[in-house]
């Protein structure tokens, strides 16, 4: 195992679990908003249809349903386009993106975003300002004599539900965007990979029943550094990498934690440096060979 598995892996502040969830939550109740007022416009549809066929076959109707109608509708095309928004379903048009790149491309969808709430912002806070008007002068339809300022103070409503969720959705990619900026100038993103290669693999014969070492060429053939952490072998099992001290006079194995390895740097082990420590296999004589294989260096 190296120390840079993993590097390329985004900051937990890219993630923005906490906006994510919300976001999550407000997706849901839109959708359960949009497909009360579709199951609603189906049945003005229903209504509609009846009218034609009393019409038709009796000579009568509904009585105002173009009032009926154009209300109800009003409500439920608002309640509609905060799920549109939650799904970003709005047109885009893409003349010259294949000519940017994806960091402009972001920024531009972003700025795309900011629009869209201030548009969805400017037309709720408007049709509330009109709904005032309509509620100050008692409008009413003109045959069934409802009172129009309700209908338009639901729509007024559920647009302003709308850009509660654009601008929710809105700062999810914004903290993104500024983390991702921050990642990309710190320089660890997008740093070239170190580039592990092992060779030249020997195991010295067993001198005794409990232990041998053995040895690896070593080489950082990219323009990162990293760092070798541990050995394993499922043929030996448990597997240190070890080096030799020398104290008094004699000598003794020591515990290395890690290997460091620059950029473009070579190394060998050495039984005058550092090894690999690893149980005896009596079964292994001079000459003999196995497969690299079986012993592994998660580098």
């Amino acid at each position: 195992m190296t120390e840079n598995d993993g590097a390329a892996t985004l900051p937990a502040t890219v993630r923005g679990d906490l906006g994510e969830h919300l976001e999550s939550v407000l997706t849901q109740a839109s959708r359960v908003l949009a497909t009360l007022c579709v199951m609603g416009m189906l049945a003005l549809a229903g209504i509609t249809l009846a009218d034609v066929l009393l019409r038709w076959l009796f000579r009568g109707g509904v009585t105002a349903l173009n009032e009926i109608v154009g209300m109800a509708f009003a409500v439920a095309i608002a309640a509609c386009i905060p799920a549109g928004l939650a799904r970003g379903v709005n047109l885009k048009i893409d003349l010259l993106a294949h000519r940017m790149s994806r960091r402009t491309l972001a920024w531009l969808h972003f700025a795309s975003a900011v629009a869209l709430f201030a548009f969805f912002g400017i037309l709720a806070w408007q049709i509330w300002v009109y709904s005032d008007s309509l509620a100050e002068g008692n409008r009413t339809t003109v045959i069934l004599g409802w009172p129009v300022a309700p209908f338009m103070y639901a729509v007024s409503l559920l647009l302003a539900f709308g850009v509660v969720v654009q601008a929710v959705s809105m700062a999810v990619v914004a903290v993104a965007l500024f983390s991702l900026t921050l990642y990309a100038s710190s320089g660890a993103a997008g740093a070239p990979p170190a580039r592990i290669t092992v060779a030249a693999g020997r195991i010295l014969a067993p001198t005794n029943s409990e232990t041998t070492s053995a040895y690896f060429d070593l080489a950082n053939t990219g323009r990162s550094a990293d760092t070798l952490l541990s050995v394993s072998s499922p043929r030996f099992g448990r597997v240190m990498m070890a080096h030799t001290v020398e104290e008094h006079g004699a000598g003794r194995m020591e515990p290395v934690q890690g290997l460091y390895l620059p950029p473009g740097s070579h190394f060998s082990m050495s039984p005058f440096g550092t090894d690999l420590m690893l149980p005896a296999d009596t079964s292994l004589t001079p000459g003999s060979t196995f497969r690299a294989a079986s012993i592994s260096a998660s580098v």
